[in-house]
């Protein structure tokens, strides 16, 4: 991860926000392609794009209440005017009832029938692009044509109002939700009759005719991960070991380690001297996803008691069950700071990030959350003097990135303010402004209002630019928290 990008790291969204973007230690990279791109590629959407500038399907796109579009306008019947007798022929409507919300059912339906499951993830009365997905495409029965030939399709909402949903419903959709780690709406899976996803997708400015299309692309991803799992049963050992992995391989990274566990475990048995250089890979990729999902326990754990001290013993509990992988040490010892901040244990979290600097396995940029985290504790204590000396000791290890230089020395401008050295604050703030880019400026501009304007109103420092708010404006993503409905937040 680049420096700059670091930077995001210290910020405790991870720890009170919607997501576990810190510390998801496993991608998502082999997500299934847009129309007119080939299944085995990958396109990764970003939720801040709209669908004017985004014309292939994006996964798990947000909700935006300004992106609703009215559904089209229906012909309701013959009329007797020449002129509209030659106008094309409006779109039929799909049959009502082809939508189930059980998703057991779906299940036994698809296995009975031959058929695979298409999971829509929605928020009915809310987001944006889901209304706009149902209004441009499912209602309409060029797609229910397609769809309901080789699919049983099942709806999962999310609505503000689930008054009219049962409570088992509501329990069944978010139990799914986790499941299949859905982050963002609308998120259409495509799964076999035994539920194993083998295909993500979501919404597309487009009508029924291209999405139809696109969802019988993706449907060529089942076809060569069974065509190559029927090559492997006919094989043993490292062979079929590999064979596996070869199949394994044709499905989006995400799905492998929560819904593929049997295939991983027979690879592990198969390549157990690790002769094929599986079995090491394997394994490490387990312990990732069971640390990215013990780590998402943690973080519901906070969001729903909102006790740190709860959240903290399942940190110890997770150390202490990960205890010879590093990746798992400098995962939660990075979320522990965090949450000890969160707390106000100020002088735990120097202790800590002290500690964690002292150790030679702390290398290179992961060095930057846990200096970010020892300044803002220090700030926070009040302790001005010892927060300046970490601003020089990032400096001196992270003074290349010219961008990340100038924040610290806006963070020390801050410093100096609050210690009545208004001479040298100004000066920092100058010496950012030489180092700083464009993109740069106006927070700069911005900081040297808050600083100087607040001191000389009170007769002393405001409160200053927080370090962990020292990355320029831009626009972001939606985290998982924006993209979800009020009540599920």
């Amino acid at each position: 991860m680049r420096i700059a990008n670091a930077m995001k790291s210290m910020v405790t969204a991870a720890v009170v926000g919607g997501g576990l973007c810190c510390f998801s230690l496993v991608g998502c990279n082999g997500d299934a392609g847009a129309p007119g791109v080939t299944a085995e590629s990958s396109t990764e959407a970003t939720e801040s794009e709209t669908p004017a500038k985004k014309p292939d399907v994006a996964e798990a796109t947000p909700a935006t209440p300004d992106t609703q579009a009215a559904p089209p306008q229906l012909a309701l019947g013959n009329t007797s005017s020449d002129a509209e007798k030659d106008e094309p022929q409006q779109p039929q409507l799909a049959p009502e009832g082809i939508w189930t919300s059980d998703y057991k059912q779906a299940l036994a339906k698809a296995k009975k029938e031959g058929k695979d499951v298409l999971m829509n993830f929605t928020g009915s009365d809310w987001c944006g692009y889901c209304i706009e997905l149902h209004d441009k495409v499912f209602q309409f029965k060029e797609f229910s044509d397609f769809a309901t030939k080789k699919f049983v399709l099942l709806e999962l909402d999310f609505p503000n109002d689930s008054s009219h949903m049962t409570q088992e419903t509501q329990a069944q959709n978010a139990e799914l939700q986790g499941r299949f780690s859905i982050e963002g709406y609308p998120t259409i899976l495509l799964v076999d009759a035994e539920g194993r996803p083998y295909a993500r997708t979501g919404f597309a400015p487009v009508g029924p005719k291209e999405y139809v299309a696109h969802l019988d692309e993706l449907t060529a991803v089942r076809a060569k991960r069974d065509k190559i799992l029927a090559e492997a049963a006919k094989l043993s050992g490292t062979d079929k070991a590999k064979k596996l992995d070869e199949a394994l391989k044709t499905l989006p990274e995400e799905f492998v380690f929560t819904s593929y566990d049997g295939v991983v475990e027979e690879i592990l048995k198969l390549d157990a001297d690790n002769a094929a250089g599986l079995r090491d890979e394997y394994k490490q990729q387990l312990m990732l996803a069971k640390l990215r999902d013990q780590l998402r326990e943690v973080q519901t754990l906070l969001q729903t008691t909102g006790e740190v001290s709860g959240a903290l013993k399942k940190l110890d509990e997770i150390q202490a069950e990960f205890v010879d992988f590093e990746p798992a040490q400098a995962a939660a010892n990075q979320f522990r700071l965090q949450l000890l901040q969160l707390d106000g244990q100020t002088d735990e979290v120097v202790k800590l990030a002290d500690k964690l600097l002292a150790d030679k396995n702390t290398k290179g940029e992961s060095r930057l959350p846990i200096f970010s985290a020892k300044l803002n504790a220090l700030a926070q204590a009040e302790k001005f003097a010892a927060a300046l000396i970490v601003t020089d000791d990032m400096r001196k290890e992270f003074g290349e990135d010219k961008s990340l230089a100038a924040r610290l020395l806006v963070a020390r401008a801050d410093l100096l303010s609050k210690m009545k050295r208004t001479d040298e604050a100004r000066k920092a703030i100058d010496e950012a402004r030489a180092l700083g880019n464009d993109e740069l400026s106006d927070y700069i501009d911005q900081a040297e209002r808050e600083i100087f304007d607040s001191e000389d109103e009170a007769g002393e420092s405001g409160d200053g630019p927080q370090l962990e708010s020292l990355d320029p404006p831009a626009e972001e993503p939606q985290s998982d928290a924006e993209t979800e409905p009020a009540e599920n937040e």
